[in-house]
């Protein structure tokens, strides 16, 4: 290459970066020059609405109320096409507007352009942002199932969790809505971590044999570091409750109680104070001999309140006698203990589903010689309770006052929908299975409450 070449190739770059600091120059002066008169704000705002929808400069803008202010810096690009109007209207096309810049110093800058520069971004079609959230949500989706799958191969009870997120994302349900949330105000990375801790948690309530249950801040803290995580109001709270309720095919709580009444179900403790039985004639023997208090509350002939701290130290539970009664709601515990307060007996309550410390007092209650006796309501949630008691610990639990007889004895008015008679299908344990035909066949629940004359001449005779 001679001289003369590299001088002339010199030039031409010369003359190519110059020119582009003059078009630079010149766009960044038409954005200033729009951008500081605030009569075109609306106008600019309307022209968005109208590229969004078309994708070019096309469509027509009009202000039926127009102000003289608006008017007057119109009529400065436009000339007499701005004039096609009476009174206060003002009406122009968008093809019409971008021929005027043409013929403006500011040439030639598109509309497009224009545009985005006005607004500080590059501006989509409704069209293009519909594609773009595809793209986005598919990659999303995408990474999610391929981490999934390598989990699997590892942990089989992630296969049970892949059965939320497919179902999650087809029928738009059980948290769907918490995730989009999540997509819209979180990063794709953020939004990837919130998916896997609540399948890290849902890895561990659905692995029976390691988990025995905990408190909820404990579970949050032990996979991310933040006990409160998987607080209610929290996008982790709601998405891990979103999860159970697929797990136990029910809908969203819509109640405090509900919401504790699930959270238990899988044996999640939403407080210290959740995690409680309360007994009546209950004996347990520590390393020193027995627990002083609930001696206490036998010799007085009355209830105790059992933690974790008092049973963790507990060598062996046992009872009054060769019968231990259960009941899930206190108002019926409170009538029984009553009736037997000058009997040797032992009933606990439960209240509602069995939490950590109810599971591990039976299991210790178990290993006695003893038989125990479960009864709870019978709608669709307190046969669930019962039967998962009857799996967990099968031959030694009987349930109680819950067949078809007792069904129609107990039975309310309240109706039950099908979304709660879904919770049956589950139902496995073979002395449930008659009283589940007669709920699905007369969409009524039953309650302990209207059997209480017949729980007392049961005791009479099994104590």
């Amino acid at each position: 290459m001679n001289s003369r070449d590299a001088n002339g190739k010199g030039r031409n770059e010369k003359d190519a970066t110059d020119g582009f600091i003059r078009e630079n120059a010149l766009k960044k002066e038409c954005v200033a020059y729009f951008k500081g008169q605030p009569a075109w704000q609306r106008v600019f705002a309307e022209m968005r609405k109208k590229w969004e929808t078309y994708g070019k400069a096309s469509g027509r803008i009009t202000l039926s109320d127009g102000t003289e202010a608006e008017r007057e810096v119109i009529v400065k690009v436009l000339g007499s096409k701005a004039g096609k109007a009476s009174g206060e209207r003002i009406s122009f096309s968008l093809r019409e507007f971008e021929e005027a810049l043409q013929n403006t110093r500011f040439a030639p800058i598109s509309l497009k352009e224009l545009l985005d520069l006005y607004f500080g971004e590059k501006i989509q079609t409704t069209q293009e942002k519909r594609q773009f959230r595809v793209q986005k949500e598919e990659e999303f989706w995408s990474e999610i199932k391929d981490d999934l799958r390598e989990k699997s191969e590892k942990r089989p009870e992630f296969q049970k969790i892949a059965l939320w997120l497919i179902g999650m994302r087809e029928e738009h349900r059980y948290g769907y809505s918490v995730l989009m949330e999540a997509r819209k105000n979180h990063s794709l990375k953020e939004s990837i971590i919130l998916v896997q801790n609540v399948e890290e948690a849902l890895a561990n309530i659905c692995s029976e044999e390691e988990f025995t249950g905990t408190p909820l801040a404990v579970l949050a803290a032990s996979i991310t570091g933040n006990p409160h995580y998987f607080d209610k109001n929290n996008l982790g709270g709601k998405l891990l409750v979103s999860a159970l309720c697929s797990l136990a095919k029910r809908e969203y709580p819509t109640t405090a109680y509900e919401w504790r009444e699930l959270l238990l179900e899988y044996r999640i403790l939403p407080d210290e104070m959740s995690n409680t039985v309360i007994t009546y004639g209950l004996h347990l023997e520590m390393e020193d001999g027995l627990h002083p208090a609930f001696e206490g509350y036998c010799m007085m002939r009355e209830p105790g309140i059992l933690i974790m701290p008092a049973l963790g130290k507990a060598k062996r539970a046992y009872g009054e006698g060769k019968s231990i009664f259960i009941v899930e709601n206190e108002m019926v515990f409170s009538y029984l203990t009553k009736q037997f307060a000058d009997s040797k007996i032992t009933v606990l309550c439960t209240s509602g589903q069995p939490c950590t410390v109810a599971i591990r007092l039976i299991e210790l209650l178990c290993k006695e010689n003893v038989t125990i006796y479960y009864s709870g309501d019978m709608d669709p949630e307190g046969i669930r309770i019962a039967d998962r008691l009857c799996e967990r610990f099968e031959g030694r639990i009987k349930p109680w006052r819950m067949g078809a007889e007792d069904y129609w004895n107990g039975i309310s008015n309240e109706v039950i929908n099908e979304r709660r008679l879904q919770i049956l299908d589950m139902i496995k344990c073979p002395s449930l299975l008659e009283t589940v035909s007669c709920m699905r066949e007369n969409r009524k629940a039953s309650y302990q409450e209207n059997l209480l004359d017949e729980y007392v001449r049961d005791m009479q005779i099994m104590m």
